[in-house]
């Protein structure tokens, strides 16, 4: 943890580390990685999302998979509703054509 606050800091990125006891809280991980998400796409901030190894419950994947689709499809089951992904969009700069991208959503 101490390298990665270290490496946040050289690199000027915010550091979001979420407090949620157990990966089961559902509700608590979206919502921690739903603002990491939306700091770093709408407000263009440099974001680090530090986690721990005990936040990463090896019963419940919830958090491992929730990420990694993030990083892979730049999108999670169960991240945003279709009415978060709606107003999102609309948050966005400019450079998204907010048509297409709701036609490829439904």
């Amino acid at each position: 943890r101490s390298l990665t606050r270290l490496a946040a800091f050289i690199t000027n990125c915010t550091l979001l580390q979420p407090e949620f006891k157990e990966s089961r809280e559902k509700e608590g991980v979206n919502e921690a990685i739903r603002n990491a998400f939306d700091r770093a796409a709408v407000h263009q901030e440099d974001v680090c999302f530090l986690l721990t190894d005990q936040q990463m419950d090896e019963e419940d994947a919830h958090v491992a998979v929730t990420v990694a689709a993030l990083l892979a499809y730049g999108d999670a089951p169960d991240l945003h509703t279709f009415e978060q992904k709606k107003e999102l969009i609309q948050l966005l700069p400019g450079f998204v054509d907010i048509q297409q991208v709701l036609e490829g959503a439904e």
